[in-house]
This record gives structure tokens, sequence and C-alpha cells, in this order.
């Protein structure tokens, strides 16, 4: 007997073990008769019960009108979200972004630069 520490025993390499049989014989060495659509047709079980509501997910848009090297977002989401951030001119750049709780994150930038962050 195998005991769960002791390795499966494999074949050597290049050579190949005999042909399994297929999930439709076994069904039909189970005792089942029909064609492979029945066989089929067999795997759908009945309708489960519907599941629960998924958390509405809360999001936060925070503009910076006036260009600064440090933005200090305030967002009350109670998590820690990711950022997107997006200069005036509409292209997505990158900061160095600190999280100082669950309500407070630091974006430090290169140069003073406006625009707004996406927190999702």
């Amino acid at each position: 007997m195998r005991t769960p520490t002791s390795p499966i025993p494999l074949p050597p390499l290049g050579q190949s073990g005999p042909a399994g049989a297929d999930a439709y014989e076994v069904w039909l060495a189970a005792g089942n008769a029909g064609t492979r659509d029945d066989f089929l047709v067999s795997l759908k079980g009945e309708q489960g019960p519907p599941g629960q509501d998924g958390e509405a997910v809360s999001r936060a848009v925070i503009v910076q009108a006036q260009a600064a090297s440090v933005w200090i977002l305030t967002h009350g989401l109670n998590r820690f979200p990711g950022v997107t951030l997006i200069d005036s001119a509409g292209d997505v750049f990158d900061g160095d972004t600190r999280y100082v709780d669950a309500n407070t994150i630091v974006v430090t930038l290169i140069a003073p630069t406006a625009g707004t962050a996406f927190l999702n």
C-alpha cells in the first residue's frame, strides 16, 4: 500500500502506458445505457439555489485642480484601493503611492502636476 508521502511510480520516459477508457465508456461500464449524447445530457444536474448578491464596489474620483508634487487623496472607501493617475492632458502617469491608512493615500510626483486620481 502506498503512503501519502511515497512517490507515485511512473513508467520510464519514452514509454506510453495502456490506453484508458474515456468517460463515456466508464459511464457504460457503471451500468448506464445510451448514446454519447445521452451521456452528455446525464452530466447536467438540477438547478442549484440562487447565490448571494455580491457587494457593491465603491469607487472614488478625486480631482487635483492645482498642480502639486504631493497629492493627498482622502477617499472614505475604508479600504486600500488601486490608484490610476491621469494628468490634465489626459495621459496616465505614475507616482510613488503610499497608503497612510484605509482612507488616505499620499502620492508623491517628480514634478508638480494637475489631474485626476481614480480609485477602484
